[in-house]
């Protein structure tokens, strides 16, 4: 009798503590294939509507990935931006010469070309150089 009571009583505090520790937060591995120079890696932080960052320092690349929850759709929408010291400061690695792209999250599964290059300027028609692939893994999503 008196453990139902204890177990009744522990329950609201054991929901309170998992929700607010996992309530927003969602697990990102990435993996970057560009030939000769790859990375791998996994960060468990990231929340919901929060720039979360990927660091390759061997491919000198910063990721910032964002995820945000639908407010009518059922679908979350994902923004990846792809920035670093690899070429010049106005270098882009997305294409079209674009330093983000949106995309609709449809699946735990996302795989993204990367390129080397400049970004593009008013209607200037642009072929960067391809550099890659971006493999992102997205889990415990809601």
């Amino acid at each position: 009798m008196l453990s139902r009571h204890l177990s009744a009583a522990l329950l609201p505090f054991c929901f309170a503590f998992s929700s607010s520790a996992f309530a927003g937060d969602y697990v990102v591995s990435y993996a970057i294939d560009a030939g000769s120079l790859n990375d791998t890696g996994t960060v468990r932080s990231c929340r919901y509507g929060e720039l979360c960052r990927v660091s390759s320092k061997s491919l000198d690349l910063s990721i910032l990935i964002s995820v945000y929850l639908p407010l009518r759709r059922n679908q979350k929408e994902l923004n990846v931006s792809v920035s670093g010291g690899r070429s010049r400061p106005d270098c882009c690695f997305l294409s079209d010469g674009v330093d983000w792209r949106s995309f609709t999250l449809e699946e735990s599964f996302f795989e993204i070309r990367l390129y080397e290059g400049h970004a593009r300027r008013r209607n200037e028609f642009l072929i960067n150089s391809p550099l890659g692939i971006l493999y992102l893994q997205f889990s415990d999503l809601k």
